[in-house]
């Protein structure tokens, strides 16, 4: 049995694409590095899932204007990098934000707790933003059970 490498898009990994094994028959091959693709939780993986709620690039999420278009999910990115990563400090958020000190983060983290508490239809939007990333942590194996070998 021979084995053809093809390029696939990883969910999660949108923005590249990956070489997997797949057989003759069209089956994925099993191996285990790659269900480690999507790896832990990481501010690159926060900013997507904000991004892909909101509807915009993640590129404007971290260098767009301070139109609020691009400035409300970046305050949401950063209260769920705050939220979700309390390994990293605050400075780290607002840099990987493209903002410049911990005070973004702070500033971001009461706006957006004051929008919950205001706007019922912003309150669930951060809940489906907090269901994606508890998803993304629970998720292993990385891939849907269409692509598993199938014996």
């Amino acid at each position: 049995m021979s084995i053809d490498c093809k390029p696939h898009i990883i969910p999660g990994l949108a923005h590249q694409q990956v070489k997997i094994p797949v057989s003759i028959t069209g089956n994925l091959v099993p191996d285990p590095k790659f269900f480690k693709l999507l790896g832990p939780l990481t501010m690159g993986v926060i900013q997507k899932k904000v991004a892909d709620e909101f509807n915009i690039p993640v590129r404007d999420l971290i260098y767009g204007n301070n139109s609020p278009r691009y400035s409300l999910p970046r305050m949401v990115s950063m209260y769920m990098c705050e939220k979700y990563l309390k390994g990293k400090n605050l400075t780290s958020i607002a840099i990987a934000h493209n903002k410049d000190n911990h005070s973004s983060v702070n500033y971001s983290r009461k706006k957006v707790e004051g929008f919950m508490d205001v706007y019922p239809e912003f309150r669930e939007r951060i809940k489906r933003i907090h269901a994606e990333i508890r998803r993304h942590q629970n998720s292993t194996p990385a891939f849907p059970d269409k692509w598993r070998h199938k014996r």
